[in-house]
């Protein structure tokens, strides 16, 4: 997760604040409430115990020493990821992947979001295709922002957010950039509260 966060960051779109660390006793200090995250390469965090509030420095160290060396679906926890706790007001579904069937990429969002999407009822789910031709565009983003029922400066800041991850996509050899949750913040803020990206194995090298 924290990776992923790292590149959606270079591509200008927003990501909690947070730090990483491997051990309880390098947590000296945090940015007010955090969530503690196992920071594991599969899904299911949550369920399985990976993921902890604290308020305090004392706290989030007893929940970095419950959640590292923890099984998750067989990874072990190796690292967790300290970011700072989001008022969420709604949570909504975006990702970039590669439709083969269309040759191109597309969108996919929804205003379900915080399960997976594989959850969701087909007519909840926006699939909007990306002409190669013309690339990104900005009727793309507002097509995203009415779907997922974002109006205004929320919706102008998903739409920068859309051109972000198209940007990414290209830019990475991305076959999936997916971020779930996007939350909308009590605040208005447009903000990855949780984010993965699979790279094109083949395109490794220019990266």
């Amino acid at each position: 997760e924290y990776k992923a966060k790292d590149v959606l960051r270079k591509y200008g779109i927003p990501v909690p604040e947070g730090f990483v660390v491997s051990t309880p006793d390098r947590i000296k200090s945090i940015p007010g409430p955090v969530m503690v995250k196992a920071q594991v390469l599969i899904g299911g965090r949550g369920k399985a115990g990976g993921i902890k509030p604290a308020d305090t420095v004392q706290q989030a160290r007893e929940a970095a020493s419950r959640i590292l060396g923890m099984k998750i679906r067989g990874y072990t926890t190796k690292e967790v990821l300290l970011e700072k706790r989001l008022e969420v007001a709604k949570e909504l579904y975006l990702s970039i992947t590669i439709d083969r069937s269309r040759r191109c990429l597309m969108f996919m969002a929804s205003a379900s979001g915080g399960m997976d999407i594989e959850s969701v009822s087909e007519d909840k789910i926006l699939m909007l295709p990306i002409n190669p031709l013309k690339g990104y565009e900005r009727t793309l983003g507002e097509k995203v922002a009415s779907f997922t029922g974002l109006s205004g400066d929320q919706a102008a800041r998903l739409e920068r957010i859309c051109a972000g991850l198209h940007e990414l996509a290209v830019g990475e050899d991305a076959e999936l950039a997916e971020i779930n949750p996007l939350v909308v913040t009590k605040e208005g803020k447009v903000i990855a509260g949780d984010a993965k990206i699979t790279i094109d194995s083949d395109a490794l090298f220019r990266h």
